[in-house]
């Protein structure tokens, strides 16, 4: 029987001052499957779904579902025209209860002559947990009391009890761990019996393979092409991605010769470093010219290392030392030697959300203009400034 056609994306473009993030992709997401959309970083799938699910406004083009044009103003109003994700970072608010957090946008419901009845509220949300099999899962209790692959599962909740005609994936299961991943893995299954759609964004081929039953591949934001699952392997989707063969050199072959070198002398020495129920004893060289991959299952401490190696970790102890000496035990020394630090969880540990741009930018830079300021102070200029620690 032939599935027939769900959503249609007519030329989606969207760009960021010079980047072209998504580059007029058209494709087709059909009713009862599971439709993945995979690339490398940077090659367009988060900015594509993003603006479907009303994360990002559209550039230009238009999504047609079930042949009504939609262009959602933000996440609740795309969940009212039946489009849902789940996104990679955490998307929950703290301080809120379970309960509130499945129905933030939708508390309308709730509301009888202007005032909410939050007890129907909770007996709804925990019914939907039970349903779930997360019945270990308060509705009553505040979410900041659950781990954040709990958090990660009431999202899932929040984005599905409703049954979206498209719910979208963004790249979610590494920050699952096995069982966390079976329990998305139902609920997709279960979305695609009731004849929806799924859009599946993920980096583990092994993954796509399983679940996906077409898969689409973005390259620099251009559509490449879509493939049936059972026409391609792995090494063949991989390759589709980055636009080469794939083989078994560690170093890249395409890169100058310069940049294809063997790796040098050490440039960061880990030695025993230990940080209280994150990570212990962990010890590793870092060589000039390498990329160190660091993996594991989520909760194993990998996200920590980094954090660590910065000097941003409490309680930390071990040395990581610089190829000069320099032993790194705080983040002012980190920075004064050039080593910087992203955060797996960048809206609590990386920006300021609540401050501009321009200050967020020049944040690592302010004991410097504090000293710059400083000096014209005492040379006369009218502006003065403390320096900042």
């Amino acid at each position: 029987m032939e599935q027939k056609l769900l959503l249609h994306a007519e030329k989606i473009d969207k760009r960021f001052g010079p980047t072209h993030a998504v580059n007029e992709v058209s494709l087709d997401f059909l009713e009862g499957e599971v439709h993945a959309l995979i690339g490398e970083n940077g090659s367009g799938k988060s900015t594509f779904t993003n603006m479907l699910t009303g994360i990002l406004p559209i550039g230009s083009g238009t999504f047609t579902l079930m042949g009504h044009d939609v262009a959602p103003k933000n996440q609740v109003d795309a969940n009212h025209q039946g489009i849902a994700i789940v996104v990679q970072e955490t998307g929950t608010l703290g301080g809120l209860s379970v309960a509130d957090n499945m129905f933030l946008g939708d508390e309308d419901q709730f509301i009888r002559r202007g005032i909410k009845d939050t007890a129907a509220m909770n007996r709804k949300a925990q019914e939907l947990l039970d349903a779930y099999g997360l019945g270990y899962i308060k509705a009553t209790s505040i979410i900041d009391n659950y781990d954040f692959e709990d958090r990660k599962l009431v999202e899932i909740v929040k984005s599905t009890w409703f049954d979206p005609a498209v719910l979208v994936i963004d790249e979610t299961t590494t920050a699952l761990s096995q069982k966390g991943r079976d329990k998305l893995f139902e609920v997709m299954d279960h979305v695609r019996e009731l004849g929806h759609c799924v859009i599946f964004i993920s980096h583990d081929m092994g993954e796509v393979l399983k679940m996906a039953d077409r898969i689409s591949i973005l390259r620099d934001g251009d559509f490449v092409t879509t493939v049936n699952r059972e026409d391609v392997d792995e090494d063949q989707l991989k390759t589709l991605m980055v636009g080469r063969q794939m083989d078994d050199h560690y170093y890249r072959t395409d890169y100058p010769d310069y940049a294809r070198e063997q790796p040098g002398e050490t440039a960061v020495s880990v030695r025993g470093v230990t940080v209280p129920g994150m990570i212990d004893d962990i010890s590793f060289d870092l060589h000039r010219g390498e990329i160190l991959g660091i993996g594991g299952l989520s909760e194993c401490g990998m996200h920590e290392v980094g954090k660590a190696i910065f000097g941003a970790s409490y309680d930390r102890t071990g040395e990581v030392v610089l190829a000069d000496g320099t032993k790194v035990k705080d983040i002012n020394t980190a920075i004064d030697h050039s080593i910087a630090y992203a955060s797996k969880d960048r809206d609590n540990e990386s920006l300021l959300i609540n401050d501009t741009i321009e200050d967020n930018i020049a944040l690592p830079s302010m004991r410097d203009m504090g000293r710059v300021l400083s000096r014209q102070g005492s040379s006369g200029s009218s502006r003065t400034s403390t320096p900042c620690s």
